[in-house]
Order: C-alpha cells, then structure tokens, then sequence
C-alpha cells in the first residue's frame, strides 16, 4: 500500500497540471499578442503604407465632447500630427469641413518625410490609419478647422450622410427630404448623431488651459501658408484652393426655407458663437 508521502505527491499532482497548463496557456498568449502589437509589414497595395496589429479600426470613440487621448487619425479628437507636442500644434477636424483633405494632404507629407502613416489590416481609409508615434499627453496648442453649420448640413446631406448612419432609433428612408432630416437631427441630443453631422463643439474636446486656434473652412486660403509653417510642413503639402464646394449660395437658397435655416441656426448656436460665425 502506498505511503502517507506517496499519496500525498498524488492527490497534489492535478493541481500541479492545472498550474503547468495555465503557465503554458499565459506564456502562448503573450507570445501571439506581443509581437501582433508591433509587427508591421509593407502592403501589397501601396509601398508607402504600413500595417500594423492595432484596433484603430474597430474603436471609434463615440463621445467626443471630453478630450481623447489616441495615436489614431480619427475625426473629432485631437491628432498628434507630428512626434512631440512642442514641435506643433494638435489639430482637430471633423466630418463634413475639409476632414478628408487635410488627412489625406497629411499622409502624403508624413510619407514624404519618412514617417508614413500606419494601416492595420481592414483600414482602408486614412481616417482609421494610426501615426507612427504614441500619443501626446496634452496638445500644447490645438488648431481647429470648422465651416460654417448651414452649409456642412445641407453637405453632409448632399452626399447621403443620414443614410449612411443610424440618427435615432429609426434609419432615415431613402428618399427622406432635407426638411425631414434637419427637422429630425435638430430634436436629437449631440450623443444620438453621428459626427458626420453633429455639432462641432461638441467635439474636439480639450482640457481649458490649452489654448485653440479656430480657422474657418471659407477662409482656406487666408490660412494655408501659417497653418503649414505651424506644421513645419513643405510650402505645398496643402492644396492651393479648396476643392469645389458642392454648397454654393444658389443650392443654399433652394434647399432651406426660412424656417429651416432657422431651426439649424438655434441648434447651432453654440458653434456660431464660439467660431464666430455670422447667422
């Protein structure tokens, strides 16, 4: 019969597997997660992108009215656009006022200076690409690029946003007027509308001692060359104009009638107000 010490080494001996197996199950997981963190390969695609294991793409922050810390080239939040704060301001764009041109102008330049923009597989598009540095702390100084809320509504509109995403509980239909959308986005809270036409105040947060600098879309190219010397980017890393804009004053007259503009002009007050934009 088996002694006191021999039953005891086997009554312990499954815990010992248990212990062994989890040891080994930890150690495999790091080792899968760790290098996925930083590996990065070339794209087929596009030699000037990289690919890295992140979640950019699946992680959109969704409250954008306190400040956000993220390396991620998302619409709404601060983008540390170079290494380190103290080298340029944080710049903050948003959906519907110039958000595509001035990313895209900025892979091009980061590129060109050797520090291309990241891309984890299923990014396909700069707004989930992530920079090749790690988030700044606190902006020093943040420029914010708005346009005016009558003409980003009625863009934002032009080029189906409100089907895109959910506004509400119930999709719009595809058909829905421009009164019917207005009329609907106005009622909602800022948390209930996508940012593609949300108010811009109620993005962009950051703490009150840094301080921001508002350029305003329509003034494009009053601002340009400052903003690019801020940047420390190349004289002609933006574009010289605009891209024609799809809301002239004519589409403007006939799409709002004075109830309309009305209605967005005090739910939009808060943006007039603070970018200094006249009704």
């Amino acid at each position: 019969m088996p002694g006191p010490a021999f039953r005891s080494m086997r009554d312990q001996l499954p815990h010992a597997i248990a212990l062994v197996a989890f040891r080994m199950h930890m150690e495999i997981a790091l080792a899968r997660l760790a290098p996925r963190a930083r590996t990065r390969k070339r794209s087929c695609n596009a030699a000037d992108r990289v690919f890295v294991m992140e979640t950019c793409h699946q992680h959109y922050p969704w409250v954008l009215s306190v400040p956000f810390r993220t390396n991620c080239a998302y619409n709404g939040v601060i983008l540390p656009v170079c290494a380190n704060n103290s080298d340029c301001p944080g710049v903050c764009v948003v959906p519907k006022a110039g958000s595509t041109l001035f990313k895209t102008s900025m892979e091009a330049e980061l590129s060109r200076l050797g520090t291309p923009m990241v891309y984890e597989p299923g990014c396909a598009a700069v707004h989930c690409a992530q920079f090749p540095w790690p988030a700044w702390p606190t902006p020093q100084l943040v420029v914010r690029i708005v346009r005016h809320p009558i003409t980003r509504m009625l863009s934002a509109y032009l080029n189906g946003k409100h089907l895109n995403h959910h506004y509400g509980n119930t999709p719009f239909s595809p058909n829905a007027s421009f009164a019917e959308v207005v009329r609907r986005i106005t009622s909602l809270p800022d948390l209930s509308v996508n940012a593609h036409m949300r108010r811009q105040t109620a993005m962009c947060a950051v703490a009150p001692p840094v301080q921001q600098r508002i350029l305003k879309l329509e003034d494009y190219s009053a601002w340009r060359s400052w903003l690019l010397k801020e940047l420390r980017w190349s004289p002609n890393a933006l574009p010289a104009d605009t891209p024609e804009q799809a809301v002239s004053a004519e589409r403007v007259a006939a799409y709002y009638t004075p109830e309309l503009r009305q209605r967005v002009l005090l739910w939009a007050a808060d943006d007039l107000k603070q970018f200094g934009y006249h009704p």
